[in-house]
């Protein structure tokens, strides 16, 4: 589903996200329930403004209530919220070490990947300024900084939507401003691994579930 002004970008290869609102979302689905460990969440987009104080870019997601995991951008810093065990009730975040903006302008296409590994309690920021059709098991993860703690004993099976540009029931959490290109959810730390979700804005048709 495209809620707001993405459903005037319908049929392109991006979505674009212009207004306080606008998200992208697909419902729950065993396949998003498979994520109740290891994952890995890779998107391609481009930030109006990179530096945004916090802005959303995949999430399955609502604070305290029914939490799985979050990656957004924090005044240009990579965050991931997990939950914090299977309920769902609380969740624990990082924040990576590199600031994007050291790797890509505003308006600039990047990937942004985030890797965790719930038995080794850590998470991998990295980026790839591949093109925004690579394939997953194409990408060439650059290393964003070093191995970041993150402990989660068990990641949430929700029944939230997973939402693109946004998060929280009605998607107001934190819009992102700026375009999605393609979105990939993992259920490994792998990227050779088939993706559970692959968003691509380019074959959405109006009417119809990402």
């Amino acid at each position: 589903e495209a809620v707001g002004s993405p459903l005037t970008r319908a049929n392109t290869q991006f979505g674009e996200l212009m207004a306080a609102g606008d998200y992208f979302s697909t419902p729950d689905s065993a396949l998003l329930d498979a994520i109740t460990g290891d994952f890995t969440l890779a998107v391609n987009f481009s930030a109006t403004n990179l530096s945004a104080v916090n802005d959303a870019i995949v999430s399955k997601y609502v604070s305290s209530v029914n939490c799985s995991y979050l990656l957004r951008i924090s005044t240009g810093f990579p965050q991931l919220f997990v939950s914090q065990d299977d309920t769902g009730s609380s969740q624990n975040f990082i924040t990576g070490s590199v600031n994007l903006t050291s790797v890509a302008a505003n308006d600039e296409n990047l990937w942004l990947i985030a890797q965790y590994d719930i038995s080794a309690d850590e998470v991998t920021f990295s980026y790839s300024l591949q093109s925004p059709t690579t394939t997953a098991s194409a990408l060439v993860p650059v290393a964003l900084g070093t191995v970041q703690s993150l402990v989660s004993t068990g990641i949430y099976n929700g029944t939230q939507s997973l939402m693109y540009g946004a998060h929280g029931a009605t998607g107001t959490g934190d819009n992102f401003a700026g375009r999605i290109n393609r979105g990939y959810v993992i259920a490994s730390t792998d990227l050779t691994v088939s993706p559970v979700s692959d968003f691509t804005p380019g074959s959405y048709v109006s009417g119809s579930t990402l």
